[in-house]
């Protein structure tokens, strides 16, 4: 993962890459100015699936399409979304990706609410310019972890992951400030 940009200039966008799951984030705007929605650029590369099944409990999020295609599941059903098609999940429902072709499919979301920017852009700040280390994936998920901006749907896999934060904790790892805003 890399994190490009920083809060100055303003003309350069705060950027993070995951590498491994094909997925890049170039952040819009925040959910804490204006309107009060969190809004961002999504890539994900061809034959990637994105984010594990999750949810969010307190915010919608719609997908907008504009380039490629998107499979994605709402409860388990999945639907192909198209350049100038969107679909919005709401609070609460289960929802995981796929790009099954092989070019990369570039979607505009918008959530409703902070807290996903709040896990987020932090974690483009403490990345910005530099490769992602094995002490940052512990930090990543303490602050997930805390925030709970999405979680997995089940609760063994919420559990799970709440003792992984647990222990990366007795290791040091700590939750990063929430944004303000940017």
């Amino acid at each position: 993962m890399v994190a490009t940009g920083s809060k100055l200039p303003d003309t350069v966008p705060l950027v993070l890459e995951f590498k491994m799951t094909g997925e890049r984030f170039e952040f819009q705007t925040s959910a804490k100015t204006g309107d009060g929605v969190f809004r961002f650029r999504w890539s994900l590369a061809g034959g990637k699936k994105g984010p594990p099944e999750h949810i969010h409990e307190t915010e919608s999020e719609t997908f907008a399409v504009v380039s490629g295609t998107l499979r994605i599941w709402l409860d388990g059903v999945p639907q192909d979304v198209g350049p100038g098609e969107a679909v919005t999940v709401r609070a609460g429902v289960r929802h995981r990706f796929h790009n099954r072709g092989t070019e990369t499919v570039v979607v505009d979301v918008s959530l409703d609410g902070p807290l996903q920017e709040d896990v987020l852009v932090p974690l483009a700040h403490h990345i910005v310019g530099r490769k992602m280390k094995l002490s940052d994936v512990f930090v990543m998920i303490v602050h997930a972890a805390e925030i709970q901006a999405s979680t997995p749907p089940s609760r063994p896999a919420r559990a799970a992951m709440n003792a992984m934060a647990g222990l990366f904790r007795l290791f040091g790892a700590r939750s990063l400030p929430r944004s303000g805003a940017w």
